[in-house]
């Protein structure tokens, strides 16, 4: 650091006498000047104060540096820059004079300047780019004191390469995106067609359930082949909530359900023998359950790949009330979920990075599920901590505030095998002809008067017909991606144009429940998403029926 007996050019006055009871004025100032001196090492910018020229020749000098200052300039911080000449500051007489100007340009605009040029230092004759921040310092009288610079290192400009390199960064990451993207639309479109193979294979076998009292052999494949499609539904209705992107939507959720679906999902398709302990009087919690599923299965696959795709991992649940004074928790009622594998396990350096930044070891990791994980369980409201031992394997546990644990365990409703028998006429319209006829089938089962149309124009001009004729269509379903002609949207407004109080249900493999007010916001009553079994399409028909007929007899009390 420079000693420095004062910031000014002025020569120190002669010491006076002090009163008794008075302060030092010399050595009130040598303290403040010592704070000052202080301060300004704390900064990380070079700062020095210029002594106004006096001879045009010499130039202006340096009467004060900070210690950032005579790092960059080289110059030893203990004796610092004072006394230097600013011309000895840079590389040549043009620098020189644009930086002169520079200050005189200040001083006449009675404040500020800047100016970007190279700094000569010490270390062997080199330069370093610089900006320099200028201030003339001046009295009330506008004389200049003394000029006040500020000096940080200029940021490198990019050369050609590194240019070339981040454009081609750049058009990587685009590419990337786009990719992203193409795989999202094309994934909808692959989902969607899945949904209908499986509602053609569900509806089947939920009819045929109807008719399989008596053999119960039979019975027990049709139920073991549905219950086989119902897990292919869960898992592409949640592929398809992820690939659509939807917006979490939190509610009451049984957790040992979710627990139960996402383990069986992460594990298909591995060599590992999963352990599972999840009680049926486990709490709910409220929560988004695409969000808390890709949870379960982010860590069940960690554990996986940790194991090489072999041994043995547990998943447990259980109920718990964290009394005061835990460390991670607030007292309360909480549900618990453990994935622990005996996998490669982690040491403590690298267990502490991968809570708190995107971070992998596998060469085809992305480095962001744990820091996923601990962010949408915060945002729920819990907690997550993780142990591991290199060589042993990896414990993850997280806590939920559980919803309503004192009151009796809520029971899932189960699926009504029967078909629920009603009244009235269906128009049923869908280009996918397999799956058309077993609807038309099932309905007609349970007494509906059922009409059908392959695509739009045609249930148009049905519709149409039927009404000119003095028929009535009680409801519609109607297929949402319509093959030609008109879509299953415009199909809908072209029936509400001759009716307007037409019911129509959208109905599409591409559908998730958490589209629902879109559809209704567009005119459409309800929405069917598939697949579906016999017994879904047989509730929703007889349930809006139910309704058109309470409402009928209340208009006609209305009118008369």
């Amino acid at each position: 650091m420079a000693a420095v007996s004062s910031l000014t050019c002025d020569p120190p006055r002669p010491r006076q006498a002090s009163t008794p009871g008075q302060a030092d004025p010399l050595k009130a100032a040598h303290l403040a000047s010592f704070y000052l001196r202080t301060a300004l090492d704390q900064s990380t910018e070079g700062v020095m104060i210029l002594q106004p020229a006096h001879d045009e020749v010499v130039g202006p000098k340096v009467i004060f540096s900070n210690s950032r200052m005579a790092m960059l300039s080289g110059a030893d911080p203990r004796s610092g820059m004072r006394g230097t000449l600013l011309k000895d500051l840079l590389p040549g007489d043009a620098e020189y004079a644009d930086l002169l100007e520079a200050l005189h340009q200040a001083d006449r605009q009675g404040g500020a300047g800047q100016w970007v040029g190279d700094l000569r230092t010490c270390y062997g004759q080199r330069t370093q780019r610089c900006h320099w921040r200028i201030r003339a310092v001046q009295n009330d009288f506008g004389r200049l004191q003394n000029y006040t610079l500020t000096v940080t290192p200029a940021k490198p400009e990019p050369t050609a390469t590194a240019a070339l390199q981040s454009s081609s960064n750049n058009e990587a990451q685009d590419a990337r995106r786009m990719r992203n993207d193409n795989l999202a639309t094309m994934s909808q479109g692959v989902l969607h067609d899945l949904n209908n193979l499986l509602g053609i294979i569900m509806t089947n076998l939920s009819a045929v359930s109807q008719w399989g009292e008596g053999n119960e052999q039979a019975a027990h494949h049709v139920q073991e082949a549905l219950d086989a499609a119902a897990q292919a539904r869960e898992f592409t209705t949640q592929t398809l909530r992820m690939a659509k992107d939807v917006p979490a939507t939190r509610e009451p959720l049984e957790l040992a359900q979710i627990v139960r679906e996402a383990t069986r999902i992460a594990q298909s398709g591995s060599g590992v023998k999963l352990h599972m302990h999840v009680p049926k009087d486990l709490w709910w919690t409220v929560a988004d359950r695409s969000s808390l599923a890709q949870v379960v299965q982010n860590l069940v696959i960690n554990g996986i790949q940790a194991m090489n795709n072999s041994g043995s991992m547990d998943v447990g649940a259980r109920n718990v009330m964290v009394p005061q004074g835990h460390s991670l928790l607030q007292p309360g009622p909480y549900v618990e979920v453990l994935v622990r594998d005996r996998g490669c396990g982690m040491p403590p350096d690298l267990l502490t990075r991968v809570m708190h930044e995107p971070f992998t070891t596998k060469a085809q990791g992305n480095g962001i599920g744990l820091t996923t994980c601990r962010r949408v369980i915060e945002e729920h409201g819990g907690k997550m901590h993780i142990s591991s031992m290199s060589g042993i394997g990896t414990e993850v546990h997280f806590w939920l505030p559980a919803s309503n644990p004192l009151l009796a365990p809520v029971e899932t409703i189960q699926e009504k095998n029967e078909l629920i028998r009603g009244t009235g006429s269906v128009l049923v319209v869908d280009d996918e002809d397999r799956l058309r006829q077993v609807i038309v089938t099932v309905l007609k089962q349970c007494g509906y008067r059922v009409y059908e149309a392959p695509g739009g124009s045609e249930a148009v001009d049905l519709y149409r017909n039927l009404m000119r004729q003095g028929q009535e269509i009680d409801l519609v379903i109607m297929d949402l991606t319509l093959k030609g002609g008109l879509s299953g949207e415009e199909s809908m407004r072209g029936i509400r144009s001759l009716n307007t109080s037409a019911k129509v249900i959208a109905s599409s493999g591409g559908l998730v429940e958490e589209t629902r007010e879109h559809y209704l916001q567009l005119g459409f009553c309800d929405i069917l998403p598939k697949p579906y079994l016999a017994p879904d399409v047989a509730a929703l028909v007889h349930h809006h029926i139910l309704q058109i007929h309470h409402a009928a007899p209340q208009s006609q009390s209305r009118a008369a």
